[in-house]
């Protein structure tokens, strides 16, 4: 039973552990794409430089492989929130086809001074029934864009365009939007939409290569019928620009021609004014055309410039892209570790059913001498080791589809948050799978192991096999250090390194145990001490203070003061965003100017595997990830997308370690020829005494009227942690699995030892062994042979570890690799503890062992 069940165990965990990750991701897709597509999720959004009025709109509504179209209006405003700070949110019109919302308390917008907010950035707080109010320090444009100065809060919502925690980049105070809110057309002043949303199909699933396909082949014609829907709206524009100042400059002619007339009668015009009046002619129609043209281009020209229009699909939605990213983590996990499992579970396999198939030689000999044929007997053992596998692979799939799904979907509602539990997915061509490879590791051992006894002649197989013959072990060459060793320790030397075959068995077992058990915690280490390694390694400031306007001595003297007798020192940089458009997506780059003594002591680069240097003019210096992003190396040139100054090129100067956002640095020379702006600091970095005095010190400056916002990095280390949390789930099974995986190991070859030495433990017994000394004589070969493993097993683990972590890609984020020393420990004192377990567990069973039926059983 311990041998059956030993295999049921093995075969369910790596079973479960390899379907669980496996239908994980396609379980988190199936749940984003039914939330998705039930609120009518946008494919395309449509952008113009002249933005679009109802006709547009109601034209994309008309154009093929289009099923719904929206205008939709949007401004980032500031306002102060309870506590006083100023925060920047997105304010966004309701569409009724396209992005539709999940209400999730409350109620809908009936009034145009009403509102809905961010479910989840709102969350825990009493925000229905309270105002959102428009602050002062808006400029007089924001102000402009809506039709009130505040918007009550009716309810709270999910919007499909934000379904992870990134609310986006903003012009506006620290570059970040800290929330949404949902108002009616009618709460906006705006005369034309900003945007289209289209909605082209409702039938492919997200991240299918059938859904790029499609994209792929529609954007075509998207950009045609976008086009063409601009230039209606630019010589509607045209038009009404040019009619307004024709019928201007007419009116004006007439007050002229109507004055002159007056002076006429009155005699008192010069002949230069009457030659003047006979020029002053009504204009013929034809001529008021003409005018209409050439003035309505002039002034559209003036306006907006060359009319822009851009085709962005759902690359560009950075939730929609991150969720895609996050859940490739666990796919990348489970490309790997299910490998191993199999690989172990096989090994298991094999040596229990070769003992179990040698410990019953007599019995087949004597089944084949009964006249019982070849196929009869091999079938009591692939019956045995092929029900258990079966049972076992069942349990482990239905249990596995269940349990990781659910552990992990529960830890990534952190960030994405879809209102129900995640869509269970079981895979009938996986469970074929896991059963085929179930059974030939179970039957194909079995069979394998009979094939070979069964080759024998039934005589041969009855009487006892003979034993190995004897040879000397390498230490016994070695006379100093043979010599010395105690009569037991040389026996245990002995039985160690003779049985080949099950020391390389039972090395092989412990050492793929710790190296799964050190890359679960080491992709622990990698993940939760992120924030650890970027805002205590890297960004060593306490505090970040953005500024209203441009920095000045007075703005610094100011801040000192705020902050009181807790301030260290500060520095003033430029900071603001900037693009770099990859080939998948648009990627979000803080850009900073400043000089490198002026981060001396605030930002720590290391640049070691990059050779780097801080940039000269005309150079940048990158972080790691967006580097990778776009495959360059120092020497190498890239372009920056700037609002104001267009693509920007620069020459890579160095390439720096970070973990958290991606950051490209500049001089401020640079930004001012390069950039074409005025390199006018903005935020500053402070260092102060405690987080405590940082936290104070926050609010004081929050209240500045030339501060926009204040970040306390203690802050954003925690929200980091928090959000790095989602990986424990994942880490903590991977750890489990592992753990188990090394006690069903260790367990079943230590069951395997003892069953196979009965004669010999009953012997030593009868020569008049105590208990413990029994138990040492066999568990020290255990010790030994688990002290192998783990040697074999930690730099194997450092080698899985590093691959593993290359397949876990999330956006904006660069996962150290490393392994803490404390993990080392954690790793070899947790296969010693399940040893330990096991042995206190086989000791009951050496007790029990009868000498006198061991010893006469050969008989």
């Amino acid at each position: 039973m311990g041998r059956y069940l030993a295999i049921l165990a093995i075969i369910a965990l790596g079973v479960g552990f390899f379907s669980g990750l496996k239908v994980t991701k396609p379980g988190m897709v199936e749940t984003g794409n039914k939330y998705l597509r039930e609120h009518n999720f946008y494919d395309f959004r449509l952008l113009s430089s002249i933005g679009f009025d109802a006709d547009a709109v109601e034209e994309m509504r008309k154009q093929e492989h289009v099923l719904a179209a929206d205008g939709s209006y949007y401004e980032d405003m500031i306002y102060e929130d309870a506590d006083g700070k100023e925060k920047v949110l997105r304010a966004q019109s309701i569409t009724e086809h396209v992005n539709t919302l999940e209400l999730r308390d409350g109620r809908m917008p009936e009034a145009d001074d009403e509102c809905v907010v961010d479910a989840y950035q709102f969350k825990g707080q009493d925000i229905i029934g309270q105002e959102i109010e428009i602050a002062d320090s808006n400029t007089q444009d924001t102000k402009d864009a809506f039709a009130h100065k505040k918007y009550k809060v009716v309810g709270t919502v999910n919007s499909p365009i934000y379904i992870n925690i990134e609310r986006g980049t903003t012009d506006l105070g620290n570059g970040r939007i800290s929330a949404f809110i949902f108002i009616p057309e009618g709460g906006f002043s705006f005369d034309a939409y900003k945007e289209i949303y289209v909605q082209s199909q409702d039938s492919y699933d997200i991240y299918t290569d059938a859904y790029d396909d499609f994209i792929d082949d529609v954007t075509p014609d998207m950009e045609t019928a976008l086009k063409a829907v601009t230039d209606d709206r630019y010589d509607r524009l045209v038009t009404e620009l040019g009619r307004t100042l024709v019928e201007d400059a007419v009116e004006k002619q007439q007050q002229e021609l109507q004055a002159m007339m007056q002076d006429a009668q009155s005699g008192t015009l010069t002949q230069e004014q009457i030659a003047q009046m006979e020029q002053l002619q009504p204009l013929t129609q034809e001529q008021q055309d003409a005018l209409v043209q050439e003035y309505g281009e002039q002034a559209a020209k003036e306006a907006f410039g060359d009319v822009k229009t851009y085709v962005l699909d759902r690359s560009t939605n950075v939730g929609y892209m991150c969720y895609d990213n996050d859940t490739n983590i666990v796919d990348g996990v489970a490309k790997v570790f299910p490998i191993f499992f199999f690989l172990i579970a096989a090994l298991v396999c094999s040596t229990t059913m070769t003992r179990m198939v040698d410990d019953e030689r007599g019995q087949i000999g004597t089944y084949r001498a009964l006249g019982y044929t070849n196929g009869r007997i091999m079938a009591k053992y692939l019956i045995y080791s092929g029900s258990s596998a079966f049972l076992g692979c069942v349990i482990g799939f239905f249990g596995g589809s269940y349990l990781f799904p659910y552990v992990i979907s529960e830890a990534y509602k952190m960030l994405y948050d879809f209102g129900t539990g995640i869509e269970f997915y079981f895979s009938p061509g996986l469970l074929v799978i896991c059963l085929i490879v179930s059974l030939l590791c179970s039957m194909g051992t079995a069979f394998l192991a009979c094939i070979n006894e069964l080759r024998c002649m039934p005589a041969e197989l009855i009487r006892p096999k003979a034993p190995a013959a004897g040879k000397r072990i390498l230490l016994e060459r070695i006379p100093f250090i043979w010599k010395p060793m105690k009569f037991l320790h040389k026996v245990t030397a002995r039985n160690v390194f003779r049985f080949k075959k099950r020391m390389f068995m039972m090395l092989l077992g412990i050492a793929g145990c710790t190296a799964l058990v050190l890359t679960g915690l080491g992709v622990k280490d990698s993940v939760s001490n992120l924030a650890e390694f970027q805002y205590g390694d890297i960004d060593t400031y306490d505090m970040e203070v953005t500024l209203n306007g441009t920095y000045n001595e007075d703005i610094q003297q100011e801040v000192e003061d705020a902050v009181g007798d807790g301030f260290e020192d500060s520095t003033a940089i430029l900071k603001s965003t900037v693009e770099y458009h990859a080939a998948s997506a648009i990627k979000t780059v803080y850009l900073i100017a400043a000089e490198p003594e002026d981060l001396e002591s605030f930002v720590k680069f290391d640049m070691t595997t990059s050779n780097g240097t801080y940039p000269g003019n005309g150079e940048v210096m990158l972080s790691k990830k967006i580097a990778e992003i776009a495959d360059v190396t120092v020497g190498d040139p890239i372009t920056l997308h700037d609002t104001d100054a267009g693509d920007v090129t620069l020459t890579v100067s160095g390439i720096f370690e970070n973990y958290v956002w991606h950051y490209a640095y500049i001089t401020p020379e640079c930004y001012e020829q390069y950039f074409d702006k005025a390199c006018e600091a903005n935020t500053m970095y402070l260092h102060v005494d405690t987080d405590s005095t940082a936290y104070e010190a926050g609010g004081k400056l929050s209240a500045l009227s030339n501060v926009m916002s204040v970040s306390v990095v203690a802050d954003i280390k925690d929200r980091v942690e928090n959000m790095m949390k989602m990986m424990d789930a994942v880490v903590g099974l991977v750890i489990g699995s592992a753990g188990a995986l090394a006690f069903i190991v260790l367990f079943n070859l230590s069951n395997i030892n003892i069953t196979e030495r009965v004669r010999e433990i009953a012997t030593i017994k009868v020569l008049g062994f105590y208990p413990r000394e029994t138990g040492s004589y066999v568990f020290r070969e255990n010790f030994i042979l688990t002290l192998m493993g783990i040697v074999v097993g930690l730099p194997l683990g450092c080698l899985l570890h590093r691959f593993v972590m290359s397949q876990i890609q999330v956006d904006m984020v660069a996962f150290a690799t490393r392994i803490m020393n404390i993990s080392y420990l954690y790793s070899v004192l947790i296969v010693l503890a399940f040893l330990i377990i096991v042995d206190l567990v086989m000791r009951r069973k050496i007790d029990k062992i009868d000498m006198a039926e061991s010893l006469k059983s050969i008989e």
